[in-house]
């Protein structure tokens, strides 16, 4: 399963039980951490709206103190792959399926 900063919410939870219960191989860098309810609408004086998650998820296992899971294969993107057009992440993904 590919992951980055940018997986969040259920993509992290997701990401989390797959690592918690070995059901897949995480590649790429750590998730976001940010894992919360749908959020609810607070009425302010000025009658204006502030959202708020109304809850959020217990820390994966496997991510020690923080709520973000950490890749079995931490792959960075460097400006060196940005300038190539080199993914190290789905160079792996392809490698770890035997597609490469």
């Amino acid at each position: 399963m590919l992951t980055d900063r940018n997986c969040a919410s259920a993509c992290g939870a997701f990401s989390g039980a797959v690592k918690d219960l070995r059901l897949g191989t995480l590649v790429g860098t750590r998730t976001a951490g940010i894992v919360a309810a749908p959020a609810a609408p607070y009425l302010l004086d000025d009658a204006s709206l502030s959202s708020c998650p109304s809850g959020t998820s217990s820390v994966p296992a496997t991510s020690s103190s923080t709520a973000s899971a950490s890749p079995d294969y931490y792959l960075p993107l460097t400006a060196h792959d940005l300038s190539t057009g080199h993914d190290p992440d789905i160079a792996k993904a392809l490698a770890l399926l035997g597609g490469r």
